[in-house]
């Protein structure tokens, strides 16, 4: 997994302040930080949030755009997990609550909002 977070405001392209609410936060995989939304734009993104889902080749084979879709998205990473050869990925869904899945937005909201909670808007 690799979070990309595209700051809109200048507070949130601090690489510190990214690493400090990323730690607060117990994310453990690689963030990007796409400060000059280059990512953002070669995927032509529209969408916040927006996940893409690659397998192992590198191919997007599934994208989710804004909020919900939670059990779907799961289901696809088991699916690209599996067909990659992972072992012991488990049968049924994660049972999350409301608060958890704030998680599974990646970096767009969670560590957004943690940004924000700390240096407040501009």
């Amino acid at each position: 997994m690799i979070g990309v977070h595209s700051p809109e405001f200048g507070f949130e392209k601090n690489i510190d302040n990214v690493r400090q609410a990323a730690k607060e936060m117990g994310i453990d995989y690689p963030i990007a930080v796409d400060s000059d939304h280059a990512i953002w734009r070669a995927f032509k993104n529209e969408y916040w949030p927006a996940l893409y889902f690659a397998d192992a080749q590198g191919r997007i084979r599934h994208h989710q755009f804004g909020e919900g879709e939670y059990e779907q998205s799961e289901l696809v990473i088991k699916q690209l997990l599996s067909e990659a050869g992972a072992a012991d990925i488990g049968q049924g869904l994660v049972s999350v609550d409301a608060q958890e899945r704030s998680g599974l937005r990646i970096i767009n909201v969670g560590l957004y909002s943690l940004l924000i909670d700390r240096y407040g808007a501009p």
